[in-house]
């Protein structure tokens, strides 16, 4: 989600903190169980809250699309400017059934 809001940097930042906070978590001798949530839910909080200092508002799903475009799979290139994915689509059409 940091990525999709604000760029690959929020996104790769994110990732890192989640499994920093996990793995330390995984090497503390707790005993029973324990909601991991606890710790992650404000870690995720205070990441929107700095993204969203840093860098605004968060970018709409259009904007993301528009600075990193879908790959299609079995696709060469991404598609060009311009362009909607659909173009690149292939397109099978059924021949109408006489019953």
């Amino acid at each position: 989600m940091m990525r999709k809001a604000f760029g690959r940097p929020a996104g790769v930042v994110a990732l890192v903190l989640a499994l920093a906070a996990i793995g330390i978590l995984l090497a503390l001798p707790l005993q029973g169980l324990f909601p991991v949530m606890v710790v992650l839910g404000p870690l995720m909080v205070l990441q929107y809250l700095y993204w969203r200092r840093r860098r605004g508002w968060e970018r709409t799903t259009w904007q993301y699309l528009q600075k990193e475009p879908l790959r299609l799979r079995g696709a060469s290139s991404p598609p060009k400017q311009g362009r909607s994915l659909t173009d690149h689509a292939v397109v099978h059409k059924r021949e109408p059934t006489t019953d």
